[in-house]
């Protein structure tokens, strides 16, 4: 029964890696300069405690008024070798290549976690052969760190089955990829060993903000959430004090790091919206909002300059996708039409990552069954989301 509840548990947590870092110095998009970035105008945001410098920030030129025909015709054709149904695989975005990185999941139920790398270039999938490479896993946090060009991989958990049944064991190693091979690092302090944590890049205190996890115990023990906060500075991990977050664990939220107002946003279904202000959470109740139990997933739009949620409202047994936008202080519906996104995800498998080559965030979902799965994905044109 444990192990049931442990599976479970795994299928309905979210992946939330949004990569939200300025733009690499190789982008091919013509450079922009952020104006200079400002606080939400809201009055229950604390400042108190130093305040970070605004900075300029490099961004991809705007795209025009977002059409269906404009980010059709630019797209590629859709991908010719697809990569493998990994359950709980890690992904994020290493913008000094321009390419999709893939690390680790499980391809079924029968056979245990992998350690393989995967890069997409827009068109096809390729598994890469690093010499060096973390051990087999699934739900590792991921996020690419613009200040050092690597992408960042820590914790997840590992599966052995011993007489069919499995055993968990969350993990705390931290790992770097430069884009040929992975590195291990070995800071003085490290977080607590645990899957799905929610990594962002705060590219104004050039840091990586880790939140949350879950921490599986002994076998046949129930899992536990965290709810403490790090950040990951290139050499070593400092842990941060969580503020109203003290007062309980928060099950399943997505994060997203709002470059505009030089905050990160944090959605939980149970809770609602939260910000760190940089020093502190602070749970917010914006007048409107999508519906609580709605298992959400958040991104930053660079080029619109918006945070994105997108979701699936399971009401009355339908599952109707869901689109809003972030301003700062509350959340604006989208009306996108029939092009809603996704209809049949699995579980809860999703991310949102920002594509600098095509200047758009990009909705990655898991689909199928437990007979048949895909990962497909959908790119956001600011009015409606595109299947490539």
């Amino acid at each position: 029964m444990a192990s049931n509840i442990l599976k479970f548990l795994s299928l309905i947590a979210v992946f939330a890696l949004a990569a939200c870092e300025p733009l690499s110095s190789q982008s091919q998009a013509a450079p922009s300069t952020y104006p200079t970035a400002k606080s939400p105008p809201h009055t229950a945001i604390n400042r108190a405690g130093p305040q970070p410098t605004a900075t300029s920030f490099q961004s991809a030129t705007p795209l025009p008024s977002a059409t269906r025909s404009h980010l059709l015709t630019t797209g590629s054709p859709r991908p010719l070798v697809l990569f493998p149904p990994q359950w709980e695989a890690s992904f994020t975005y290493d913008r000094a290549r321009s390419q999709l990185l893939a690390f680790g999941g499980r391809r079924d139920e029968e056979i245990g976690p992998s350690n393989e790398t995967w890069v997409w270039d827009s068109r096809n999938w390729l598994q890469l052969h690093p010499v060096d490479a973390p051990s087999a896993r699934m739900s590792a946090g991921f996020v690419y760190d613009t200040t050092t060009d690597t992408a960042l991989l820590f914790g997840g958990v590992q599966v052995l089955t011993v007489e069919k049944e499995d055993q968990w064991s969350s993990l705390q190693d931290t790992w770097l990829w430069d884009g040929k091979n992975w590195a291990e690092m070995r800071p003085d302090n490290t977080p607590p060993p645990r899957r799905n944590p929610q990594l962002v890049y705060l590219p104004w205190r050039k840091e990586v903000l880790m939140f949350g996890g879950i921490q599986d115990g002994k076998t046949g023990s129930l899992p536990h959430f965290l709810h403490d906060t790090w950040s990951w500075n290139g050499e070593n991990w400092i842990e941060h004090p969580v503020g109203e977050l003290d007062n309980g664990a928060i099950p399943q939220p997505s994060m997203a790091c709002d470059v505009e107002h030089q905050t990160v946003v944090l959605w939980q279904y149970i809770t609602g919206t939260w910000i760190w202000d940089n020093t502190h959470w602070i749970n917010l109740h914006p007048t409107d909002s999508p519906d609580l139990y709605i298992e959400g997933v958040l991104g930053y739009d660079e080029t619109r300059r918006q945070v994105v949620f997108w979701g699936l409202n399971r009401k009355n047994g339908r599952s109707i996708p869901e689109t809003w936008l972030w301003d700062g202080i509350s959340w604006t519906p989208v009306d996108t039409g029939s092009d809603r996104g996704p209809t049949d995800t699995l579980s809860s498998a999703k991310v949102m990552i920002y594509d600098t080559q095509r200047q758009s965030l990009l909705l990655i979902v898991l689909t199928g069954d437990k007979f048949k799965r895909n990962h497909s994905i959908w790119l956001w044109t600011g009015i409606s989301w595109q299947l490539l």
